[in-house]
C-alpha cells in the first residue's frame, strides 16, 4: 500500500529520501510506496481545487496503489507556526511560480490550508493536532464540516 503523504516539499523529500527514494520530489516518493500531490507543467496543472480532490480522494483511500485511507505527514500538523519557523504563513518561501502577493501564493502555504481542510472535514480533527511525524492517521468524515467548506468555496 501507499499512504497519502502530506508536508512541506524539503520534508515531503527528507521522508521519502530516508524511507530508500532516489532522485527528485515525485521520484523518490514514488521508490518510498507513498503517494504524494505532484503536478507539473500545463498538461494537467495545479490549482487549490485539484489539491482539495486529492486530499478528499486520500480520505476515501481512492488514490492509486493507496490501499486503504492511511494519511501520513512528513510533518506533524502540530509543529506548524503561522508566525516562525522556516515557512511563516504567507512568508512565499516555497516554490511560487506566479509571484506572491494578492493572486499568488507560494507552495509552503499549502500545507497549512491541506491541514485545516483536514481540520474542517474530519471528525477526528483533535487528533490530527498530536500526530507525530509520520504517524498513520485516518480521517473520520465529518459530512457538516464538509459542507462547511464546500458553501465556503462556492461562495469565494
Amino acid at each position: 500500500a501507499a499512504p497519502a503523504l502530506l508536508g512541506f516539499d524539503e520534508s515531503i523529500d527528507s521522508y521519502c529520501w530516508a524511507r530508500g527514494g532516489n532522485g527528485q520530489h515525485a521520484v523518490s516518493c514514488v521508490w518510498a510506496n507513498v503517494n504524494i500531490l505532484s503536478l507539473y507543467g500545463d498538461e494537467i496543472p495545479y490549482n487549490i481545487c485539484r489539491n482539495v480532490e486529492w486530499q478528499v480522494c486520500a480520505a476515501k483511500g481512492a488514490l492509486p496503489g493507496q490501499g486503504g485511507n492511511i494519511i501520513r505527514f512528513a510533518k506533524a500538523p502540530r509543529t506548524l507556526e503561522l508566525h516562525g519557523g522556516q515557512h511563516p504563513l504567507g512568508s512565499c518561501t516555497g516554490y511560487h511560480p506566479s509571484g506572491c502577493g494578492m493572486q499568488g501564493y507560494a507552495s509552503s502555504d499549502i500545507f497549512y490550508m491541506e491541514s485545516c481542510v483536514y481540520s474542517l472535514m474530519c471528525k477526528n480533527r483533535d487528533a490530527l493536532w498530536r500526530l507525530e511525524l509520520g504517524e498513520d492517521w485516518h480521517c473520520e468524515m465529518d459530512w457538516e464540516g464538509y459542507q462547511q467548506l464546500r458553501d465556503y468555496v462556492i461562495q469565494t
